[in-house]
């Protein structure tokens, strides 16, 4: 994820925007925190109405009904546990974009150097990235 943002440091450069800074920074701790358990749910339940709507334009024969009703509940439950996990993959995702965001929006002349002019890079790259006064 890169450099973690610096809270103290981005509202000490720009004090007028310390509410904004500061919403951002909870929207963030929000997404980290995030479980998964709505999208999770959200497509438990839809695979479960597709589950039904299967049972129901297909009738079903007696003896095939005990392992239909096994593979109904097994697609319901990978489901659950597939958009649990997409659901933390894509809070994830949006943390990190959210952060590169904030680390890109708040950042200083000296914040912006250390970044761009990383040792072990080409030396042309350094050329373009002289320490700004």
């Amino acid at each position: 994820m890169g450099e973690a943002f610096d809270v103290r440091r981005a509202i000490a450069a720009f004090p007028e925007m310390r509410e904004e800074i500061a919403r951002e920074v909870a929207r963030a701790a929000r997404l980290r925190n995030e479980c998964g358990c709505t999208a999770g749910a959200a497509v438990a339940l839809a695979s479960l109405v597709a589950v039904l709507i299967e049972f129901h334009t297909h009738p079903v024969w007696m003896p095939s009904l005990p392992a239909r009703l096994g593979l109904g509940l097994g697609v319901v439950f990978v489901s659950a546990l597939i958009g649990k996990v997409g659901g933390i993959a894509i809070a994830r995702l949006r943390v990190a974009l959210l952060y590169r965001r904030l680390r890109k929006k708040y950042a200083t002349r000296e914040e912006y150097d250390v970044n761009m002019c990383q040792i072990g890079r080409q030396a042309s790259h350094h050329l373009r990235c002289r320490k700004m006064k």
